[in-house]
């Protein structure tokens, strides 16, 4: 149902679902959904929470690292 709801309605992030999907939330502390995870150009997590509000500053400390 998500794979057809994601190709109606397209989201410009990544989306996991399935037992892969359960696994990494067990190795990154993910307990409720939805959870968002912040991955630096490198490929490590930032931050992760549920709340948008939370995350804004680890995401504006990215972007203004990367302006040149």
């Amino acid at each position: 149902d998500l794979a057809k709801y994601l190709e109606q309605n397209p989201i410009p992030w990544t989306n996991l679902a399935g037992e892969e999907a359960a696994d990494l939330a067990t190795k990154y502390g993910v307990r409720g959904i939805p959870t968002m995870i912040v991955v630096d150009r490198e490929g490590n997590v930032v931050a992760l929470d549920h709340k948008l509000a939370t995350l804004v500053p680890e995401i504006e400390k990215l972007l203004d690292t990367a302006k040149p």
